[in-house]
C-alpha cells in the first residue's frame, strides 16, 4: 500500500485544495473530508489499486468490442 502525505492548503468553494510535499495540488471534495479538518491540516490519503473495479472496467470494455464487432 501507498500513501501520499498532503496539507489542506485552503477551501474553495465545495472542494479542498491539498498541497503535496512535491507542491502538486489536487483538488479534493470537500464532503469527504471530516468535518474538523481546516486549512493547514496534514492529511495521509491511502492508494490501492481497486482490483474490482479494474476487473469491471476490462469486462465492460470486451462487451463493448464484442458489440461493436458483432456481425
Amino acid at each position: 500500500m501507498h500513501y501520499l502525505s498532503a496539507i489542506i492548503d485552503r477551501i474553495e468553494g465545495s472542494f479542498a485544495v491539498l498541497r503535496t510535499q512535491d507542491q502538486q495540488e489536487l483538488l479534493w471534495p470537500k464532503d469527504n473530508l471530516p468535518p474538523y479538518l481546516t486549512a493547514g491540516s496534514a492529511v495521509k490519503l491511502i492508494i490501492k489499486n481497486n482490483e474490482a473495479l479494474d476487473e469491471e472496467k476490462q469486462k465492460t470494455a470486451q462487451e463493448l468490442l464484442q458489440e461493436i464487432f458483432k456481425e
